[in-house]
């Protein structure tokens, strides 16, 4: 017999589900805590490592960046802890881990369902090729890192989702997100062992008749192709009708070139949305 569609979503993928917040709906809060205390062999490396980049890639600077411990869990409340790291530290050891001490970080990411005159439209962005991270992949959309100034909202995680979304799928378009016609679900709370980051995974749900409206429109059978030539994170955005979708995944799954390919984060979030919520 042979793979699932989730089976063959899942395949080489390396994660682990910290709470599933469709079966299990709990609040999720972000406090700061203090930076870990590294031993003296770490930051030893950290800093060699930084040297060595930095001849390398000279453009780099150390800004800062929020790092994320574990969660605690507590009834109801699931906490996470962030707090203030440098970016070399987040270099030194978020795929390298030295002695077992390694800077993760916090994001979001979400499945983004566009709601247009009756049709549900799942949406997805084709990265640039000259992007460092996944370039050339297929990617769902949005998904980023928690930023400082998320810290400042009630929901930090549901701002970095919204924040993603404007950048990634309203700007674009030339419009601005109206949060009154979104409807967030939040899915699961991952530990991403690839990525090494801990992320928070939305279903969202867009009421709008306007974005398809304003890219450039062209229908491939099956689904749509939009463009927006002045936006250099996608050079192209995929709208994917829902009794589409399968086929559309299925295709991309087997693609014969490396562009044509579901991203790693696409692969994991489709399988966490069709195990956890289905069609």
């Amino acid at each position: 017999m042979g793979q699932s569609l989730i089976q063959r979503l899942e395949q080489g993928l390396d994660y682990t589900v910290l709470h599933n917040l469709i079966k299990e709906p709990r609040e999720i809060k972000i406090v700061t805590t203090q930076h870990p205390i590294f031993p003296d062999d770490v930051i030893k490396y950290v800093d060699d490592h930084w040297k060595d980049e930095i001849k390398k890639r000279p453009q780099l600077t150390d800004g800062d960046v929020l790092g994320v411990d574990y969660p605690i869990s507590d009834g109801d409340r699931i906490t996470l802890p962030v707090y203030n790291t440098k970016f070399r530290y987040l270099l030194g050891t978020r795929f390298n881990q030295t002695h077992g001490f390694s800077v993760k970080l916090p994001g979001s990411g979400g499945i983004t369902i566009l709601k247009d005159e009756g049709v549900d439209y799942f949406l997805f962005g084709k990265r640039s090729p000259n992007l460092a991270s996944v370039g050339g992949k297929i990617e769902i959309l949005p998904q980023g890192l928690v930023d400082k100034k998320d810290l400042d909202k009630t929901s930090p995680l549901d701002e970095t989702i919204l924040r993603e979304a404007q950048e990634e799928i309203y700007k674009p378009a030339l419009l601005e997100l109206d949060k009154e016609n979104v409807e967030l679900t939040k899915m699961q709370l991952i530990n991403s062992n690839y990525w090494n980051n801990i992320v928070l995974d939305y279903v969202l749900s867009l009421n709008d008749k306007n974005w398809l409206k304003k890219l450039r429109r062209e229908d491939r059978g099956d689904y749509s192709v939009l463009y927006a030539p002045n936006f250099k994170e996608h050079t192209e955005f995929y709208a994917v009708p829902r009794e589409s979708l399968t086929n559309f995944i299925e295709r991309h799954l087997s693609a014969e070139t490396e562009d044509e390919r579901l991203g790693v984060s696409t692969r994991f979030r489709f399988r966490s949305y069709l195990n956890n919520i289905g069609e």
